[in-house]
């Protein structure tokens, strides 16, 4: 069903209220500290895990993504979230709401019992999104959280760290040496902190690659798409997911994501603030984090960054702008 004129119109003006530093603006604010059920360990949006505008029979939604639902007759009036809003300051204009039950918080899909690329001191692989090429040299792209968060303790991870490929804690190190570190999309040391999740690294000379996704014919990213902002990707596009086990397809259903993880294992920061992220529907599990998203005609369209245990809907951040500014092209 497609977005009505009014949906647009209410797209335009909540986007700026998406985006203040991963926090809301005042104008949501009361709606985003309702949870439908309590928990002392987080402070603002205690059950929400994360807000998301979406559709809802052809119209703009706000998406609240939750923990957990609770029966409407166990909610206080100040805990239950009703059908439609109004937006304080934008002409009392009403938005649909929606809530999805995730379940449990936000996960960055790293660990997993599978071959795959990882920072020489990581404690579990994720997956080569793509091989893109600059000034003669090959580089891997894959998220941040994979490439250079190491063992995400006290260990610091620097350009010129190993990159290990395929992952194999128990081998030698030394032979699974395919690439190195560098910075990447954001500098190594705000990456504790991250506000977009991508890292490169320099393929070794020696090493050998095809740009062929693995366990497929033929098929290879011929460019990058058109799609440079989270508001470029609508709602039911279709994408593939070239993630550790064979592609699937997808469908764009959110965008404007705004999620939270716990920062688990670093004493200075308690939660990492994920923001502009796509969502999709389509199955997507840990370790797929890296895992590259195509559209229509083999185009890079974005990485996926994570999900929610059990639940098939993912979320990615689109890579056009960040490559194009990088001088990379496909392999």
């Amino acid at each position: 069903m497609k977005v009505t004129p009014k949906a647009r119109r209410l797209i335009r003006l909540l986007r700026p209220l998406l985006r203040r530093r991963g926090k809301p603006g005042a104008q949501l604010q009361p709606f985003l500290k309702t949870g439908l059920l309590h928990s002392p360990r987080w402070g603002w949006q205690e059950n929400i895990v994360g807000y998301s505008l979406s559709t809802k029979n052809g119209q703009l939604c706000l998406t609240f993504f939750v923990r957990c639902k609770l029966h409407r007759g166990r909610l206080t009036s100040k805990e239950f979230i009703p059908e439609g809003i109004r937006i304080p300051g934008l002409k009392n204009l009403e938005i649909l709401t929606d809530v999805v039950e995730t379940g449990g918080e936000f996960q960055l899909h790293t660990v997993a019992p599978q071959e795959s690329l990882a920072h020489e001191h990581a404690l579990g692989p994720g997956i080569l999104g793509a091989l893109l090429l600059r000034n003669g040299d090959t580089y891997l792209l894959s998220c941040a959280h994979v490439l250079a968060l190491a063992g995400r303790d006290s260990t610091k991870e620097k350009p010129g760290d190993f990159i290990e490929m395929p992952y194999r804690p128990t081998s030698d190190p030394v032979s699974d040496r395919v690439a190195i570190l560098e910075e990447g999309f954001t500098p190594l040391s705000e990456l504790r902190e991250p506000n977009s999740d991508f890292a490169l690294a320099k393929l070794l000379k020696d090493v050998e690659n095809s740009p062929v996704f693995s366990g497929t014919s033929n098929t290879r990213i011929i460019g990058f798409s058109a799609r440079r902002r989270v508001q470029d990707f609508p709602d039911g596009l279709a994408l593939r997911l070239f993630g550790k086990s064979s592609p699937k397809a997808c469908m764009v259903k959110f965008s404007d994501a705004v999620l939270r993880t716990p920062a688990r294992g670093h004493a200075s920061v308690n939660e990492w603030v994920y923001r502009d992220l796509v969502g999709y529907e389509g199955e997507c599990r840990p370790g797929d984090s890296g895992a590259a998203l195509l559209e229509a005609g083999d185009l890079l369209a974005g990485i996926h960054v994570g999900g929610f245990e059990g639940v098939d809907f993912g979320f990615f951040f689109p890579t056009t702008t960040l490559l194009e500014q990088l001088g990379m092209k496909p392999a």
